[in-house]
């Protein structure tokens, strides 16, 4: 959870998407989605009464 200036905290949903390294025979990270939002769930259809706070993208440490 996020804190924020409202009565409400903002949940987090972070998406990544991963690809095979075949010469490590491991999975890498290459992009990812971070979405926000107060409601109970993470999706615009479940966004009736509460508010929408945004979309961006995650930056990791190597």
């Amino acid at each position: 959870m996020i804190k924020t200036n409202s009565e409400k905290n903002s949940k987090v949903e972070l998406r990544i998407l991963y690809v095979l390294d075949p010469e490590k025979n491991k999975l890498k990270p290459v992009i990812n989605l971070t979405r926000m939002g107060k409601g109970g769930l993470i999706n615009v259809s479940h966004l009736t009464e509460d508010t929408w706070i945004g979309s961006s993208i995650s930056f990791f440490e190597d």
